[in-house]
């Protein structure tokens, strides 16, 4: 598949070594906690937050308070999950933040783990979630379309279902890197493949044919 001309192609990758956990704070509290953490460098992000609400909190740390600003946004995104492209995305490419999205396999939905006809097995993790792999809901079904259409186009291409979803996640120009989630060193192994696979406009032109540009699945849910 060759280079979008459309869409940078930045690559996908796993999270650096440095990161350790995440604390839900107010803008200022946040700001004013990377100055105080023990010698441990530390750029606050926004995290899911309305696109609206990024300019608001950037001037909040860093025009009202003398700290440290916004450096980043934390979206879902993926094929399933578009949302932030009619938010995040266009807000931060115009006040220069970062994006680093999760969940670009919806759950491994984007995988193929799931059909029509096949139980879903609700481990400790998907009970929590049910409602992601409930297939009673118009949401899901749609997404039983998606993925045999999403395939087809896969195999065309000649890569796995999981290479172009993963690329789509990246390919954005306003995203920075995304945020792989393997659940075992097989499935590492194949999301970091996906790392040198490009999508070109014809393949982001079936995609949005598919799944239309700003549309979530399943809403109200987003991830």
């Amino acid at each position: 598949m060759a280079p979008s001309g459309r869409r940078s192609t930045t690559r996908a990758r796993p999270p650096g070594k440095g990161a350790v956990g995440y604390r839900t704070l107010p803008a200022a509290s946040a700001s004013r906690s990377a100055q105080a953490t023990g010698g441990l460098l530390v750029h606050p992000h926004l995290y899911q937050s309305p696109g609206r609400a990024a300019p608001r909190a950037r001037r909040t740390a860093a025009d009202r308070h003398p700290h440290v600003p916004f450096r980043t946004e934390q979206p879902p995104y993926s094929v399933f999950v578009r949302g932030a492209e009619a938010g995040e995305l266009p807000v931060a490419g115009k006040y220069g933040l970062g994006v680093l999205t999760w969940s670009p396999l919806n759950s491994r939905w984007l995988t193929g783990r799931f059909g029509r006809g096949e139980p879903v097995e609700l481990a400790a993790f998907r009970k929590a979630v049910a409602w992601k792999f409930d297939l009673s809901l118009s949401g899901n079904q749609r997404k039983l379309d998606a993925v045999e259409q999403l395939r087809a186009v896969a195999e065309e291409a000649g890569v796995s279902l999981t290479h172009p979803a993963l690329a789509f996640a990246a390919s954005h120009r306003a995203v920075t890197s995304v945020i792989l989630g393997p659940g075992t060193a097989g499935h590492l192994d194949d999301q970091l493949a996906a790392a040198d696979v490009r999508i070109d406009d014809d393949i982001l032109d079936r995609i949005d044919e598919i799944v239309p540009p700003g549309t979530n699945l399943n809403p109200p849910y987003t991830d």
